[in-house]
């Protein structure tokens, strides 16, 4: 219902393949200490990095996990011939993004000098948040009661899940930061999740059903009911949290006249749902006045609503109906206007 691909499918996808599919194969490597599968591993995070040079912070979950190891069973994890795949491995990869960020003109420094994004605590607070407490509270409980059983896994489930948040914490206070970059550390809390839920799923197995296995299968429900709860608003009255300028543009084709001009915002959505290149943007016309013997046709946001209560007439407004923050930024979705003028001239 939307044309906005920025986050929808920019490198966000790949990014987050690439980097967790490097940390999976990792860990299964380590666990067999086998080198085919460690450069497998590094093969993709050449290419998360390549994809987005901030992936290079999954080599901070391979450093967190072999400290880790180190402390508790004071061994490494690979023997001589992994560890120099590894090293040299990382250095090759990281030295890309590094050498690009010293060049001149270089884009990465053009972004480090943008005004600062969130801060610290934000990024710490959202972050959580866009997880879904509900999800962080079931992986902070696998960090509590399922440590002394599975202490690698849980370490290591934990490391990926706060390595992004540590990493873009610290940033904030020198870099632009905005809190979504920390997403690709939700497989880490979905994987600690998945282990603290794992005794209520077998409560519902079949034949098993009871009161006491309904009892300790409740919280798998309660995470499964938030999270459907999420991608149905999401889908649904919130509409991705755009705002509907599908829904406002398809208004004016149906019911507008062939003498009648548009103007409006997000005139490159309009242009694509009116399948016509002479909408003009709200700037445009304001600098130029109306075009054409017909009505004017204005698509706009609940904000320039005072600009034209008073010389337009409101067809129809389309709210985004729901409460949910979107991912950049803590307002509610606007609303869109669809109003007609006619006659107006300035």
């Amino acid at each position: 219902w939307h044309i906005e691909w920025s986050q929808s499918a920019r490198f966000y996808a790949p990014m987050f393949l690439y980097y967790n599919a490097s940390l999976l194969l990792y860990w299964l490597a380590s666990r067999r200490d086998s080198v085919p599968l460690l450069l497998a591993s590094l093969g993709c995070a050449a290419l998360a990095v390549a994809t987005k040079p901030t992936s290079l912070m999954l080599f901070g979950v391979f450093v967190a996990d072999a400290a880790l190891l180190l402390a508790r069973e004071r061994r490494l994890p690979f023997g001589r011939s992994g560890l120099a795949v590894l090293v040299g491995g990382a250095a090759l990869i990281a030295s890309v993004p590094v050498f690009e960020a010293l060049a001149p003109g270089s884009s990465h420094r053009q972004f480090a000098a943008r005004n600062l994004g969130h801060s610290p605590l934000r990024v710490l607070v959202f972050n959580v948040y866009l997880v879904n407490p509900l999800v962080a509270i079931a992986g902070g409980f696998a960090d509590l009661t399922l440590w002394r059983k599975q202490p690698r896994a849980i370490g290591y489930a934990a490391t990926m899940a706060a390595v992004p948040v540590i990493a873009f914490s610290l940033l904030a206070s020198f870099v632009h930061v905005e809190f979504r970059y920390t997403f690709v550390g939700l497989f880490g809390w979905v994987a600690l999740a998945a282990l603290a839920l794992t005794p209520a799923l077998d409560s519902l197995r079949p034949g098993a059903w009871n009161a006491a296995a309904l009892t300790r299968a409740l919280p798998l429900v309660l995470v499964a009911a938030a999270l459907a709860r999420s991608d149905l608003i999401y889908y649904g009255p919130a509409s991705g949290h755009r705002p509907r300028w599908r829904d406002a543009y398809e208004t004016v084709k149906v019911q507008r006249a062939p003498q009648d001009s548009v103007a409006g915002l997000a005139a490159w959505a309009g242009q694509y749902y009116l399948g016509d290149a002479s909408l003009r943007t709200l700037r445009a016309y304001e600098a130029e006045g109306p075009h054409g013997p017909g009505a004017t046709w204005f698509v706009v946001k609940e904000r320039q609503r005072d600009q034209f209560a008073q010389r337009a007439e409101l067809i129809e407004a389309f709210p985004n109906r729901t409460a949910s923050v979107s991912y950049t930024h803590l307002t509610l979705p606007t609303k869109v206007l669809v109003c007609r003028s006619r006659g107006w001239r300035g």
